[in-house]
């Protein structure tokens, strides 16, 4: 009997040996493949990510010292010293260039756009032409929201962020950041058109052979200043009750100059090109759709083509609800 327990025992000794060992092997290999290995421990990606937010929140803190007041510029000239933060490639041989006002804390607007009608290669594969997609941001100083941002435009390389504060009052500085880098040499000066969107817009695909059709509808007249969307009443309004109150100080006149409502609207390069130094010398409003119609009126020669039916028809583009954060 006692020989079958020392048999036993050597067995369970020999086991326990066996399992040891490969436990000892298995944390050999794993030791030397983590030192070898590029992957980012925890400790690191917190360092990282801690080091995004304090860069981060010096961006923020000298963006609101070149910040504008907004009044004031509506009763001067309309200065624009802010900077780009971050921006996307610039374009090699697009044709198309998609740009996108988006505020900064909407990832899923972005990321919904971006995996649905504005899919890059399903728009190339429909326009047959090569397009560009950009999202413009503003600042904030929510710094998990910049981080958060970082790392989007490492992924996806299509956001051009400038330092001003991302507000519906700062609308316009969107439109006046896009449209210094899109005819910038870092941007896309060489490309055909603009399509500027909202990045609440959502285009239904039964509508994108007739969106097409309007594209190469410009693309095929081969002029230098295009500009085209669905109008809108160019009645001001003086309802002071009203989010688009406007001032007779701010605009004296009783209808302001032919604009495109902007959810949607298209423009050629070259008439991009010309409207930011114009815009150095043309009062601030908050409404940027209206804004870029009255920097387009100073231009002599434009084609203006109204298109309800197309360009912002309910039809191709429907709203999302405002997200909440």
């Amino acid at each position: 009997m006692s020989n079958v327990w020392r048999r036993v025992c050597r067995s369970i000794r020999s086991s326990k040996f066996q399992v040891v060992s490969i436990i000892i092997i298995c944390f050999v290999i794993l030791l030397y493949t983590t030192n070898d290995s590029p992957t980012e421990t925890s400790e690191d990606l917190r360092i990282k990510i801690n080091k995004r937010q304090q860069q981060n929140q010096q961006l923020f803190t000298r963006s609101k010292t070149t910040k504008n007041n907004i009044t004031s510029n509506a009763k001067s000239i309309n200065p624009y010293p802010f900077r780009v933060v971050i921006a996307p490639k610039p374009c090699t041989n697009e044709d198309v260039v998609f740009i996108v006002h988006s505020a900064v804390q909407y990832f899923d607007r972005r990321m919904l756009m971006r995996y649905t009608w504005l899919n890059k290669n399903n728009l190339q594969k429909t326009l047959a032409l090569k397009v560009k997609i950009v999202f413009v941001t503003g600042m904030t100083n929510n710094t998990n929201v910049l981080t958060k941002l970082s790392y989007e435009q490492e992924f996806y390389q299509d956001i051009l962020q400038s330092d001003f504060t991302d507000a519906y009052l700062n609308n316009t500085y969107k439109a006046i950041s896009f449209l210094r880098w899109v005819s910038s040499k870092q941007g896309c000066p060489n490309a055909s058109l603009i399509v500027k969107v909202d990045d609440d817009a959502l285009m239904h695909s039964v509508q994108l052979p007739r969106f097409n059709e309007t594209v190469h509808q410009i693309l095929n007249k081969h002029r230098e200043n295009v500009y085209m969307g669905k109008l809108i009443s160019t009645h001001v309004n003086r309802d002071n009750s009203s989010k688009w109150f406007v001032s007779y100080e701010l605009w004296p006149y009783k209808r302001y100059p032919i604009w495109f409502q902007g959810l949607a609207y298209m423009m050629t390069p070259k008439l991009a090109a010309k409207l930011p130094s114009l815009a150095l010398n043309t009062a601030y409003m908050f409404t940027d759709d209206v804004y870029v119609g009255v920097l387009v009126s100073k231009i002599k020669d434009v084609d203006l083509i109204i298109d309800n039916s197309i360009v912002l028809s309910q039809g191709w583009c429907s709203v999302l609800p405002r997200a909440q954060y």
